[in-house]
């Protein structure tokens, strides 16, 4: 039975300008007790809707207690398509899982989970911070990252969707492909490089960019293609394409939980899943990163946001099998006022260490998250 000090007092958010594109929004659960929980449901874009959805969790969960079980499925029943929906259930579901985890004095981990690591490894997404879209805008991102200390990196160069009518190839194709050639002959065979494609391409261009990029030791081409469950068929294809000439296809950030992503899964599209923690909630976290594993396919969360749900996903990542890298958005905002290096507190060498702090090891300090 619970008593009056596991009730839930009050349920809080905020808004937080990074940069021009990103707005950050962290909840706070706060118990009787004086005890508090985090989560994060940023939505670019979609901010005034997360607040909509955040007040109607409010309404129905203030005043009980932080050991009832919160069912993510139920709590998105009503509209299990809408990304706002997902995004401040599973927000909230990561803050109460704080909650109880600091009242438990443990850490959230062991709550999501059983733990079977401790490092978790990070690559660099240089997409979003890289303002200077030109060959030396983006060396100087892609030194930047390596002088950090990252090891691996991600970029999304291809600037358009529509394609040249000329050569049949995505606008700024040959740019991308100087690029990546000029990347690693720059950065050396060490550096781990992924490319982001985010759909840009029709499916001939990606047999053309899969072969053309050969050379170039990619470790995954992202989102070559459409995610539809029409295109697995072509996605196997370019699979055992890429599997050719020694590269990884990856997928699935924006799949809408467990049952959208498991055909991909089964079906052998993905030799690298992407999973984004605000579309699933924990359950179907772990449920499809056992299926991948089962299926010899690598977990690598999307990660795309704040430092808050870059902790959550830390966390989870130490529960799952087949974890490979975790992606952390890199050097985004203005070094000044430090939300620049925010993920590089306790990132050291492109690895976190993650601490027995009890819940996610995270303080909110005004507008500032600091690891505890």
């Amino acid at each position: 039975m619970s008593t009056a000090r596991h009730i839930i007092e009050a349920i809080e958010w905020q808004d937080v300008s990074v940069t021009e594109r990103a707005l950050f929004t962290y909840v706070t659960l706060r118990s009787a007790d004086g005890l508090f929980g985090l989560g994060e449901a940023s939505l670019i874009g979609k901010t005034d809707k997360v607040h909509h959805f955040l007040k109607s969790l409010s309404q129905r969960w203030q005043g009980r207690s932080i050991e009832e079980p919160f069912d993510f499925q139920e709590e998105i029943s009503e509209n299990p398509a809408d990304l706002v929906c997902r995004a401040a259930a599973s927000a909230f579901e990561t803050a109460l899982l704080d909650l109880r985890a600091r009242q438990q004095r443990s850490s959230i981990r062991t709550l999501i989970g059983e733990p079977v690591r401790d490092q978790i490894p990070y690559y660099a997404n240089i997409n979003r911070g890289t303002k200077d879209r030109s060959l030396e805008g983006w060396l100087k991102r892609v030194s930047f990252a390596m002088d950090s200390g990252f090891k691996a990196l991600k970029l999304a160069p291809f600037s358009v969707p529509t394609n040249d009518k000329n050569s049949g190839k995505n606008q700024g194709y040959e740019e991308v492909l100087d690029l990546l050639r000029t990347i690693r002959e720059t950065a050396g065979d060490e550096l781990s490089l992924m490319v982001d494609c985010h759909w840009k391409l029709d499916t001939s261009n990606a047999e053309d960019f899969i072969k053309d990029s050969a050379p170039l030791n990619i470790s995954w081409i992202e989102a070559i293609i459409p995610e539809t469950e029409e295109h697995i068929p072509k996605w196997r294809e370019l699979r055992h394409l890429a599997a050719d000439h020694g590269i990884r296809l990856s997928g699935g950030e924006y799949a809408l939980g467990y049952d959208a992503l498991s055909p991909f899964v089964i079906g052998g599209a993905f030799d690298v899943i992407n999973p984004d923690i605000r579309f699933f909630g924990f359950e179907d976290m772990m449920r499809i990163a056992r299926l991948a594993a089962d299926e010899g396919v690598r977990f690598s969360p999307h990660n795309p946001m704040g430092p808050i749900m870059d902790l959550t996903s830390a966390h989870l990542c130490s529960c799952t099998p087949g974890f490979e890298i975790l992606e952390v958005q890199f050097g985004e905002g203005d070094p000044e006022n430090d939300y620049g290096d925010r993920h590089s507190n306790g990132i050291s060498g492109g690895i976190r260490q993650l601490s027995d702090t009890p819940g996610l090891g995270l303080a909110l300090e005004g507008d500032r998250v600091k690891v505890t």
